[in-house]
């Protein structure tokens, strides 16, 4: 077999288990991520919605409080505070983590699309090599093949014989 042959079913064999990645790929669910789990039952809602129900709640300045019956009076109210404060400032993390990860899930699809798009061109331009190689080879063995014209005659000078002077 040729090379060029070897190349091409390389080739193919190549773009059949990326497309078999990419389909087992689209068919893999995505790891549940425990923040989300977690914002989910605090909010007592679903997972799909918790992030957006996290935001309408700290649009309306929402207060989480958690009360500890140990405690009595001022240490009670002091605790009562100090926890809805970082309430506050859990659910505003809460709010920005959840917006980091959209953006680096976005960021990976953009690289993605970029990275197949690339592998496509790099596809393209080694059939566009694979067939100049082909015409290459075409050329070159027409250029070795012996010509079909009739060979070209000496001279009348060249083909008289030479005369020796004897001096």
């Amino acid at each position: 077999m040729s090379a060029i042959a070897n190349f091409k079913k390389r080739r193919e064999a190549q773009r059949a288990q990326r497309e078999e990645r990419t389909s087992e790929d689209a068919k893999t669910v995505a790891p549940e991520n425990e923040a989300l789990t977690l914002l989910a039952l605090l909010l007592c809602c679903d997972e799909e919605k918790a992030i957006e129900v996290a935001r309408e709640e700290v649009d309306r300045k929402a207060r989480f409080v958690m009360y500890d019956d140990k405690l009595q009076g001022d240490e009670k109210a002091k605790e009562t505070k100090a926890n809805e404060q970082d309430s506050d400032d859990a659910a505003a993390q809460v709010v920005d983590a959840a917006d980091t990860v959209s953006s680096a899930a976005d960021n990976v699809n953009a690289a993605t699309s970029d990275l197949e798009e690339t592998a496509s061109q790099l596809a393209d331009n080694a059939d566009d090599i694979s067939q100049a190689t082909e015409d290459l080879k075409v050329a070159t063995e027409e250029l070795k093949k012996p010509s079909a014209a009739r060979p070209s005659s000496h001279g009348k000078k060249a083909a008289a014989p030479k005369s020796s002077s004897k001096k």
